[in-house]
C-alpha cells in the first residue's frame, strides 16, 4: 500500500532487536510534519542507540488521528502489561479514547508485532514521500542534532562498502584540494567536515551513501586519525529493499546539490549514470513508448530533488535517449566495418583523382560538419594549382554513421557545394564488407 498524505495519522513501533525491547507511539498531523517525526520519547538510552542505527520503525496502522490515538493506547496497555520489561515506554501516557471503533484486525496486527507474529504494515511510498523523507535525513544530519557523531578510526571507516553513485567514484584532483586544505588549515577544515553517512544495513553492515572525497582526503591529509560519522538504520531509508536502494542513490545526489568547500558537485556523467538506473531498476524498456513516457516521469519526479531546472533536467533526459537510441542504431548494423589504410588511399585518389589533375582529400565523415570538408579541398587546389577537386569520404565507427543519420552532414556538404558552383566532388566510399 502507499502511504497516505501528511494529514493522515499513524501508529508507529520502533523496534531495538539486539535488546528486544520496544518504543511504541502515535504521530497526527498537528505539529511537525509526518516524514520528520521520529518520537517524543525521552529515554537516553534509547537516543543512544538510534544514533548508532540500531533501532528499526515499523508501520503498525494508518488511519485517522481518533483511531490511531485509541490504537496507541491499546498497544501500550497490551505490551506494557505482557511484557513490561520490553518497553522503553515507562507507562501508558495514552489517551484511551474510543475503543469500540477499533477493529479486531487493527488490534491483531499490534498484538502480532509484540509477540514477534508480525512486522506491520508492508508501506511503499511515493516519489513524494521519498523526496521528503530524504530532505528530512539530509536535514537532521546537517543540524548535527538528531544524529549523534562518532569519531571512528579513518582506515577502519575505508574499509566499509560503499553505494556508488558517481560516474567516477573518485575525482582526483577534488581529494587533492580538499587534502591541501586538511594540511593548511586543519582547524577550519574540522569544522566544515561534515560527517561520513553510514547505513546500518540488515545484516549489521556498513554502507557509506556520502562522504567518499572527503574520507578519501582524510586518508591522505596528515593527523586525519579519526574522522567523524553517523549511522543511521536501513528502514529510515523506506519499507523494501527496492525502495531503499533508490533511496541511497537520491541521498547521496541529494547531498551533493550544491558546491561545498568538502563536496564535489553531481557532474552532468553522475546525473546520467543515476537516470540509467531509474531506467534499469523500474525495467523499462526504452523502445516502447509507454515506457519511454514514464522513465521521463520518474526522472523528473527524482532529479527535481538535486537539480533545481526542469531545464537542466529536460536535457538531461534528452541527452541520455539520445545516447540509448545511438547505440540500438549502432546494433542494427551488424556488418562488419571497411578499415582503410593509407596505402589503399594513395593509390584509390592517384588512380581515380589525381593521376587525372583532380586535387582530393580524404576525410573522416564527421569532418564534413558545417561544410568543413569544401576548407581543406580548397587548400589543397590553391597548393596545387588544381581547377577540381574531389572530397572522399569514410567511416571510422558505427557511431559516426548513426550521428550522420541524425544530422545529414553530406547532404549539407553537397547543397553547399551545389549552391556556390564549386568544381568539387563528394565521393563517400562503401562502409561494410
Amino acid at each position: 500500500m502507499n502511504i497516505l498524505d501528511t494529514n493522515t495519522s499513524y501508529l508507529y513501533a520502533w523496534i531495538d532487536e539486539d535488546l528486544g525491547k520496544f518504543n511504541i507511539g502515535s504521530k497526527t498531523p498537528d505539529g511537525i510534519s509526518k516524514e520528520s517525526y521520529i518520537t517524543s520519547l525521552e529515554d537516553s538510552v534509547w537516543w543512544e542507540r538510534y544514533s548508532w542505527g540500531k533501532q528499526k520503525r515499523h508501520i503498525l496502522a494508518i488511519g485517522s488521528a481518533e483511531s490511531i490515538k485509541a490504537l496507541e493506547w491499546f498497544a501500550l496497555d497490551y505490551g506494557i502489561k505482557t511484557h513490561k520489561n520490553k518497553f522503553y515506554n515507562k507507562k501508558n501516557n495514552a489517551h484511551i479514547g474510543n475503543q469500540s471503533s477499533l477493529s479486531v484486525a487493527m488490534k491483531t496486527t499490534v498484538v502480532d508485532f509484540i509477540e514477534g507474529r508480525g512486522k506491520g504494515l508492508s508501506i511503499t511510498n511515493t516519489d513524494a514521500t521519498n523526496n521528503e523523507l530524504i530532505r528530512r535525513i539530509a536535514h537532521n544530519i546537517e543540524a548535527r542534532s538528531i544524529y549523534k557523531e562518532h569519531l571512528f578510526d579513518t582506515v577502519i571507516v575505508d574499509s566499509w562498502a560503499r553505494n556508488q553513485i558517481r560516474e567516477i567514484q573518485l575525482v582526483e584532483s577534488a581529494v587533492n584540494k580538499i587534502c591541501s586544505r586538511f594540511n593548511e588549515n586543519p582547524l577550519e577544515a574540522r569544522k566544515t567536515f561534515t560527517p561520513i553517512v553510514v547505513v546500518v544495513l540488515e545484516d549489521g553492515s556498513y554502507l557509506i551513501i556520502d562522504g567518499n572525497t572527503r574520507l578519501a582526503a582524510a586518508l591522505r591529509a596528515k593527523g586525519w586519525i579519526e574522522v567523524p560519522v553517523v549511522f543511521i538504520n536501513y528502514t529510515e531509508f523506506g519499507e523494501t529493499a527496492e525502495e531503499r536502494k533508490e533511496n541511497y542513490d537520491d541521498f547521496g545526489s541529494y547531498a551533493n546539490r550544491e558546491s561545498f568547500e568538502v563536496k564535489t558537485k553531481n557532474s552532468d556523467g553522475d546525473l546520467n549514470r543515476r537516470i540509467n538506473n531509474i531506467v534499469v531498476t523500474n525495467n523499462l524498456d526504452l523502445t516502447k513508448e509507454l515506457d519511454i513516457d514514464r522513465a521521463r516521469e520518474l526522472v523528473f519526479n527524482k532529479l527535481q530533488l538535486y537539480v533545481p531546472s526542469k531545464q537542466k533536467i529536460n536535457g538531461l533526459f534528452k541527452s541520455f535517449m539520445n545516447d540509448f537510441n545511438r547505440k540500438q542504431a549502432e546494433l542494427s548494423y551488424q556488418k562488419n566495418l571497411i578499415s582503410y589504410s593509407d596505402e589503399f588511399f594513395t593509390t584509390y585518389c592517384w588512380d581515380k583523382y589525381n593521376s587525372k589533375g583532380i586535387a582530393t582529400v580524404h576525410i573522416r565523415v564527421p569532418e564534413t560538419a558545417n561544410a568543413k570538408g569544401i576548407g581543406y579541398i580548397c587548400r589543397v587546389m590553391k597548393r596545387t594549382n588544381a581547377t577540381r577537386g574531389a572530397i572522399v569520404l569514410y567511416y571510422t565507427s558505427k557511431k559516426e554513421i548513426y550521428d550522420e543519420e541524425e544530422d545529414n552532414w553530406i547532404e549539407d556538404l553537397k547543397n553547399t557545394i551545389s549552391y556556390n558552383k564549386l568544381p568539387i566532388e563528394v565521393d563517400v566510399l562503401p562502409t561494410f564488407n
